[in-house]
């Protein structure tokens, strides 16, 4: 893998976080969280495994440190976790499957078609798992308001400096 390939994948994932609206200050860790994703399904390919399962294996990487990031950044897990796959996503299976369907090349199509769908299931996959695991934790349950909880933190009321404990939404603050 050269230099130039692990900088598009740092740039694709932090512009897919920009579309997403992702703070600035998170912008890097979707781009680390990218190349850890194409590092990742490469080694795993290069060392024997199969298409799909270094693409499972990779995207579960990536959504493992996503939940870490979320934590960490106080951000929700799909900032990190979207941007962080985008590297996986099979565009260019996508690709050939349109093209031979075009071409009336059937056969063709139909496995390109059914490698980019099972490799996208696979990514879809590795996130719900990874998130399923994280709140499977001890201590990372979500129900209701709770300590740590974003709803539950204290807001400071920007005209008036005052800090209000509060539920709800920021539009009803």
């Amino acid at each position: 893998m050269d230099l130039s390939t692990v900088g598009m994948c740092f740039l694709g994932s932090a512009a897919v976080a920009v579309a997403f609206n992702v703070p600035p200050r998170a912008l890097w860790v979707c781009g680390v969280l990218g190349n850890v994703a194409w590092s990742g399904e490469l080694f795993l390919r290069t060392h024997g495994d199969s298409m799909l399962a270094a693409n499972f294996s990779a995207a579960l990487i990536v959504a493992m440190l996503a939940e870490l990031a979320a934590r960490v950044q106080r951000l929700p897990v799909t900032c990190f976790a979207v941007p962080g796959v985008i590297p996986l996503v099979p565009g260019f299976s996508l690709y050939k499957a349109m093209y031979g369907f075009v071409m009336n090349q059937i056969a063709i199509a139909d496995t390109d078609l059914m490698d980019a769908l099972l490799i996208a299931g696979a990514i879809a996959a590795a996130l719900v798992i990874a998130g399923s695991v994280v709140n499977l934790l001890p201590g990372q349950a979500r129900s209701g308001s709770q300590k740590g909880d974003l709803a539950s933190d204290p807001v400071v009321d920007e005209p008036s400096g005052r800090v209000r404990h509060g539920h709800g939404s920021a539009a009803s603050r």
